[in-house]
């Protein structure tokens, strides 16, 4: 019986950030310049779908967007928005 020995794997491509975590860093370096939220917020959403093509854009466009309120929140440092509206719906049981 012979063995079969392990080949190893060579990766290609670059590991890059998810766009949720693109779109933070991004819109982290346009609070800590002073830039308004909504000045910073099209050009932030742009650079975290950068590479993204055809449905995987999409999807990621629309999520992000969904969701315009809740990052607007954090990037003021609103306590009183949505985020804590939905933290009772997503505490454990």
């Amino acid at each position: 019986m012979s063995v079969t020995k392990p080949r190893s794997v060579v990766l290609t491509h670059a590991i890059r950030a998810e766009p949720p975590q693109t779109l933070r860093e991004s819109l982290d370096a346009a609070r800590a310049s002073g830039v308004d939220f909504d000045s910073a917020w099209e050009s932030s959403v742009q650079s975290a779908l950068y590479g993204y093509r055809g449905l995987a854009r999409q999807d990621w466009s629309y999520a992000i967007r969904a969701t315009r309120e809740v990052w607007r929140s954090a990037y003021l440092h609103e306590s009183n928005g949505r985020l804590e509206r939905w933290a009772g719906v997503l505490q454990p049981l």
